[in-house]
């Protein structure tokens, strides 16, 4: 992987201020820093891991969770092995006590990158997808896209605008469903996106309503070569802070 971020020199100690937005990108890749964050995790979470048949997925997921304890621990005041996560709707983590400092974050990965977006004022969620051929890209935009969102994807120009073209409006539905918890089952086709190359990221309607989405923020995110990203919030994002964690050096 090629991240595009400068490099995240040491955990922060406090959290994000104000309407600021963390998004941190990270290598999901196995390595010897792996016997390092493993034990961070909790029980239910090794035995997690310990089901995923391959090494990619176990090696995305201790990374993605044992990143987020060193993180929250950090921000808590606490040992990262002591912090108590508990599950919302679709699977997402969630802080499961009350801890007087509102944290909402959310981690994403794909292809041997990952993303943890972190904020104090509101609720969100991250997608990243690594950009290819996706060989059923017109029956899966016809099937998961609003008509209108449909339309403008057949309108572009080019095999690489309509490929760009995709995976924005992919990963923007993605990261509201996870900002939101509800999950693909919610439907891709009530989010209505902007997804033309160039275009900035909004999220337009929600059930063909301009109202409901207009408190959330969607910003468009390049991580890496290759890879594109977005992040949806339920409310202004003043300041997105970027910056590349390198586990496997935080960890020697």
């Amino acid at each position: 992987m090629q991240p595009a971020w400068a490099p995240l020199q040491n955990l922060p100690g406090s959290p994000p201020a104000g309407d600021e937005v963390w998004v941190f990108s990270f290598s999901t890749a196995p390595g010897p820093h792996l016997d390092g964050l493993g034990p961070l995790l909790d029980d239910y979470e090794s035995q997690r891991a310990g089901r995923l048949r391959s090494a990619r997925a176990r090696a995305e997921f201790v990374n993605g969770r044992g990143f987020l304890r060193l993180l929250l621990g950090g921000l808590l005041g606490h040992d990262p092995r002591g912090v108590r996560l508990a599950t919302a709707g679709n699977g997402k983590p969630v802080l499961a006590e009350t801890t007087g400092l509102p944290l909402f974050f959310n981690i994403a990965h794909s292809h041997g990158m990952g993303l943890l977006a972190v904020a104090s004022h509101a609720e969100l969620g991250v997608d990243i997808e690594r950009l290819r051929d996706v060989t059923d890209r017109a029956s899966l935009a016809r099937r998961y896209f609003h008509p209108s969102e449909v339309i403008c994807l057949e309108g572009l120009t080019g095999e690489a605008q309509q490929r760009l073209g995709f995976f924005h409006a992919w990963t923007r539905k993605e990261a509201f469903l996870k900002a939101t918890a509800v999950g693909i089952g919610f439907g891709l086709d009530r989010v209505e996106v902007t997804l033309e190359p160039g275009h900035p990221a909004r999220l337009l309607r929600i059930d063909g309503c301009e109202q409901t989405a207009a408190p959330w923020t969607l910003e468009h995110l390049e991580p890496g070569e290759g890879w594109l990203a977005a992040l949806a919030l339920r409310a202004p994002c003043g300041k997105l802070v970027t910056a590349h964690a390198d586990l496997a050096k935080m960890m020697e």
